[in-house]
Protein backbone atom coordinates (compact mmCIF):
# COMPACT_ATOMS: atom_id res chain seq x y z
CA UNK A 1 0.00 0.00 0.00
CA UNK A 2 2.48 2.48 0.87
CA UNK A 3 4.39 1.67 -1.99
CA UNK A 4 1.60 2.58 -4.35
CA UNK A 5 1.21 6.02 -2.35
CA UNK A 6 4.57 6.95 -2.80
CA UNK A 7 4.30 5.99 -6.57
CA UNK A 8 1.18 7.80 -6.85
CA UNK A 9 2.41 11.16 -5.10
CA UNK A 10 5.60 11.04 -7.18
CA UNK A 11 3.01 12.31 -9.88
CA UNK A 12 1.32 15.16 -8.16
CA UNK A 13 4.09 18.19 -8.28
CA UNK A 14 2.37 20.23 -5.53
CA UNK A 15 4.36 19.64 -2.73
CA UNK A 16 1.91 21.11 -0.20
CA UNK A 17 -1.29 18.59 -1.29
CA UNK A 18 0.87 15.14 -0.91
CA UNK A 19 -0.06 15.08 2.93
CA UNK A 20 -3.86 15.34 2.31
CA UNK A 21 -3.71 13.04 -0.97
CA UNK A 22 -1.63 10.12 0.57
CA UNK A 23 -3.74 10.35 3.42
CA UNK A 24 -6.90 10.03 1.84
CA UNK A 25 -5.72 7.42 -0.73
CA UNK A 26 -4.52 5.45 2.55
CA UNK A 27 -7.89 5.81 3.96
CA UNK A 28 -9.40 4.58 0.48
CA UNK A 29 -7.41 1.24 0.63
CA UNK A 30 -7.94 0.83 4.18
CA UNK A 31 -11.67 1.05 3.61
CA UNK A 32 -11.72 -1.61 0.68
CA UNK A 33 -9.34 -3.90 2.64
CA UNK A 34 -11.99 -4.22 5.22
CA UNK A 35 -14.38 -5.08 2.81
CA UNK A 36 -12.54 -7.29 1.57
CA UNK A 37 -11.60 -8.73 4.89
CA UNK A 38 -15.58 -9.22 5.40
CA UNK A 39 -16.08 -10.88 2.27
CA UNK A 40 -13.40 -13.43 3.88
CA UNK A 41 -9.79 -12.65 1.95
CA UNK A 42 -7.42 -13.08 4.11
CA UNK A 43 -5.20 -9.66 5.41
CA UNK A 44 -2.76 -9.62 2.47
CA UNK A 45 -4.72 -10.72 -0.11
CA UNK A 46 -7.28 -8.41 0.92
CA UNK A 47 -4.81 -5.58 0.99
CA UNK A 48 -2.97 -6.61 -2.76
CA UNK A 49 -6.51 -6.91 -4.03
CA UNK A 50 -7.54 -2.93 -2.38
CA UNK A 51 -4.42 -1.72 -4.18
CA UNK A 52 -4.82 -3.18 -7.44
CA UNK A 53 -8.66 -2.21 -7.16
CA UNK A 54 -7.04 1.36 -6.96
CA UNK A 55 -5.74 1.22 -10.18
CA UNK A 56 -2.37 2.32 -12.28
CA UNK A 57 -0.89 4.27 -9.35
CA UNK A 58 1.18 6.40 -12.54
CA UNK A 59 -2.38 6.69 -14.63
CA UNK A 60 -3.98 7.98 -10.66
CA UNK A 61 -1.42 10.45 -9.74
CA UNK A 62 -1.24 12.17 -12.99
CA UNK A 63 -4.92 12.81 -12.92
CA UNK A 64 -4.62 14.13 -9.04
CA UNK A 65 -1.68 16.20 -10.58
CA UNK A 66 -4.19 17.82 -12.81
CA UNK A 67 -6.64 18.98 -10.35
CA UNK A 68 -4.54 19.04 -7.07
CA UNK A 69 -2.39 22.54 -8.98
CA UNK A 70 -1.77 25.79 -7.29
CA UNK A 71 -3.18 28.71 -8.99
CA UNK A 72 -2.02 31.99 -9.21
CA UNK A 73 -2.97 35.11 -7.01
CA UNK A 74 -4.85 36.91 -9.84
CA UNK A 75 -5.72 39.59 -7.22
CA UNK A 76 -2.48 39.99 -5.80
CA UNK A 77 -0.87 40.17 -9.54
CA UNK A 78 -3.42 43.18 -10.56
CA UNK A 79 -2.51 44.78 -7.47
CA UNK A 80 1.37 44.31 -7.48
CA UNK A 81 0.98 45.97 -11.53
CA UNK A 82 -1.28 48.76 -10.19
CA UNK A 83 1.45 49.89 -7.18
CA UNK A 84 3.96 49.18 -9.55
CA UNK A 85 2.87 51.41 -12.34
CA UNK A 86 1.51 53.98 -9.29
CA UNK A 87 5.20 53.48 -7.72
CA UNK A 88 7.25 53.93 -10.97
CA UNK A 89 4.97 57.85 -12.08
CA UNK A 90 5.49 58.91 -8.27
CA UNK A 91 9.17 58.35 -8.48
CA UNK A 92 9.66 59.67 -11.84
CA UNK A 93 7.44 62.93 -10.88
CA UNK A 94 9.67 63.61 -7.86
CA UNK A 95 12.88 63.60 -10.05
CA UNK A 96 14.18 60.08 -9.42
CA UNK A 97 15.98 57.78 -12.16
CA UNK A 98 14.91 54.66 -13.53
CA UNK A 99 12.86 51.98 -10.56
CA UNK A 100 15.21 49.61 -11.21
CA UNK A 101 18.51 50.16 -12.62
CA UNK A 102 18.48 47.64 -15.82
CA UNK A 103 15.93 48.97 -17.35
CA UNK A 104 14.91 52.50 -19.00
CA UNK A 105 12.70 54.89 -17.65
CA UNK A 106 9.75 53.53 -19.80
CA UNK A 107 6.76 53.02 -17.40
CA UNK A 108 5.36 49.82 -19.24
CA UNK A 109 9.46 48.48 -19.11
CA UNK A 110 8.82 49.13 -16.27
CA UNK A 111 5.84 47.60 -15.14
CA UNK A 112 6.82 44.62 -16.94
CA UNK A 113 10.04 44.00 -15.41
CA UNK A 114 8.28 44.13 -11.38
CA UNK A 115 5.18 42.21 -13.11
CA UNK A 116 8.00 39.88 -14.29
CA UNK A 117 10.32 39.53 -10.71
CA UNK A 118 6.58 39.05 -9.11
CA UNK A 119 5.97 35.73 -11.70
CA UNK A 120 9.35 34.73 -11.52
CA UNK A 121 8.56 34.06 -7.80
CA UNK A 122 5.52 32.25 -8.30
CA UNK A 123 7.33 30.52 -11.17
CA UNK A 124 10.51 29.16 -9.15
CA UNK A 125 7.17 27.77 -6.19
CA UNK A 126 5.61 26.04 -9.03
CA UNK A 127 2.67 28.08 -8.80
CA UNK A 128 1.22 29.08 -11.79
CA UNK A 129 -0.15 27.25 -14.58
CA UNK A 130 2.29 26.54 -17.70
CA UNK A 131 0.49 28.45 -20.39
CA UNK A 132 1.39 31.90 -17.81
CA UNK A 133 4.80 30.69 -18.22
CA UNK A 134 3.97 30.94 -22.05
CA UNK A 135 3.06 34.25 -21.66
CA UNK A 136 5.61 35.73 -19.64
CA UNK A 137 8.68 34.26 -21.77
CA UNK A 138 6.88 35.48 -24.72
CA UNK A 139 6.38 39.02 -23.37
CA UNK A 140 9.93 39.61 -22.17
CA UNK A 141 11.28 38.45 -25.26
CA UNK A 142 9.29 40.84 -27.40
CA UNK A 143 10.73 43.42 -25.12
CA UNK A 144 14.55 42.13 -25.72
CA UNK A 145 15.10 41.72 -22.24
CA UNK A 146 16.70 38.60 -20.53
CA UNK A 147 15.43 35.19 -22.15
CA UNK A 148 13.86 33.48 -18.65
CA UNK A 149 14.85 29.63 -17.82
Amino acid sequence: MEEYIKKLLEQVRFEKAHKAIGDEIRSHIEDQIEANVLDGMDEETAEKTAVADMGDPVEAGAQLDKVHRPQMAWGVVIIALFVAIMGTGIIDDQGGGAFLPFVSNDKLVESYALLGILLSIYKYKNAYPQHVDIILRFDFNKLGLKKLK
